[in-house]
């Protein structure tokens, strides 16, 4: 079995054991939660917490031990993913709301991409000099009716792994990670 559909077998496991961590949100945390109000329910959605992720880290390490290290030092993955029904404006309007907010909220904006009726935003929160969380917010029209991709990585980790993080975990984002391997400041 390969080592993707081990952790999926094992994450998906876990999620329905009723694992749990009940703790202050994290300072690298946005909560998605309600994003539903506005796009209905969600066609995706994964919670991962530190012991889920712990769990597909020692999967990571027989195969990939770099992978593993950096899965070490994430608390928790959320990610959401909404159809838009071919409604692009209502969602670019709801991405500039959660764009106000987390700025609001002192994350810094470190991709903005606009092209065509795509949009990425990937934003990051620090914390005593070290990055605390990752926020990737991303409408995509390369699925018919189009989606809206909304991802929080809780932990300490480098923006330029992001694309890493979420392929090892088998989130699909249907080709909006390619913007999130693009080398920062270009």
């Amino acid at each position: 079995m390969s080592l993707r559909l081990s952790c999926l077998a094992l994450c998906s496991a876990l999620l329905f054991s009723n694992v749990a961590l009940s703790q202050a949100p994290a300072a690298g945390y946005m909560d998605f939660t309600q994003l539903s109000q506005h796009y209905g329910n969600a066609k995706v959605e994964v919670n991962l917490n530190k012991a889920l992720i712990g769990m597909a880290s020692m999967l990571a390490q027989q195969q990939d031990a770099e992978l593993a290290i950096l899965l070490n030092k994430l608390e928790q993955v959320n990610a959401r993913v909404y159809s838009l029904n071919n409604n692009y404006d209502k969602a670019n309007d709801m991405l500039n709301q959660v764009t106000d907010s987390v700025q609001k909220q002192q994350w810094q904006n470190v991709v903005t991409i606009n092209e065509n009726k795509d949009r990425v935003r990937v934003f990051t929160r620090s914390e005593n000099d070290k990055i605390a969380g990752v926020v990737v917010m991303a409408i995509s029209s390369t699925v018919p009716g189009g989606e809206a991709y909304f991802v929080n990585i809780v932990g300490e980790i480098d923006p330029a792994n992001v694309s890493r993080v979420i392929q090892s975990l088998n989130i699909n984002l249907n080709n909006v990670d390619q913007y999130l391997s693009l080398p920062y400041g270009q």
